[in-house]
């Protein structure tokens, strides 16, 4: 993510809306949560948010927000199988604490296993068999609405991610955010003209630095 003191001042005052760090029981990561928080205001950013995908990270960035004085840390959920999927119950909970974000599936997202070539483990899919938005993803945009959250994208599908920033927006949610709209691998992988619709929707898009590398 980011390394000592910005010296160029680079990332003075910004946010980071996507920041996986330590412990996580799936990937290896080089700094922990403290590690990464004193980078961050080090580097003179304004915030940032932890993201892990098996585990709600609201009440960590609470202990990690303790530690630091000139950066806010927030977290939120995933809602992978590790937190029932997509589960009214945990969202709440987590908002209750502190939560700012609620990712919709990622690495448990149907979508996002095909593209894996995965397609033998159960995978969730936020609509039902008519096309339609689940209940339980009905009752998942409630809590966000009410607690004021932001609504990330996950690892949808592109008609997946329709369905949902129409109805967010339906229901009043005003922040809702497209997670890396152009990955190949574990994302919608959006064409311009669609990141453009969705942008005229209201939708934001979080483009990832490391998207863009030469070597991935």
């Amino acid at each position: 993510m980011f390394s000592s003191v910005n010296r160029d001042n680079i990332l003075l005052g910004t946010i980071d809306t996507h920041v996986h760090c330590g412990p996580d029981p799936v990937f290896e990561h080089r700094y922990d949560a403290f590690e990464t928080a004193k980078l961050a205001e080090e580097s003179g950013m304004r915030a940032i948010v932890l993201k892990n995908h098996s585990y709600p990270t609201a009440v960590v960035a609470s202990l990690v927000k303790k530690q630091v004085e000139k950066i806010d840390v927030f977290g939120g959920i995933c809602l992978n199988w590790e937190v029932g999927g997509v589960n009214p119950e945990a969202v709440y909970a987590c908002a209750k604490i502190g939560g700012k974000v609620v990712w919709m599936p990622t690495f448990s997202a149907d979508h996002c296993l095909k593209r894996l070539g995965r397609d033998q483990e159960r995978g969730i899919s936020i609509l039902d068999d008519s096309g339609n938005l689940r209940p339980e993803v009905l009752d998942v945009l409630r809590i966000v609405k009410e607690h004021g959250l932001i609504l990330e994208s996950g690892h949808l599908s592109p008609a997946e991610i329709y369905l949902l920033a129409k109805e967010a927006f339906k229901m009043g949610i005003e922040k809702v955010l497209i997670t890396h709209p152009c990955a190949v691998k574990v994302g919608p992988a959006l064409s311009l003209t669609q990141q453009k619709e969705l942008s005229e929707m209201g939708c934001y898009m979080e483009h990832l630095f490391y998207l863009y590398d030469a070597h991935e």
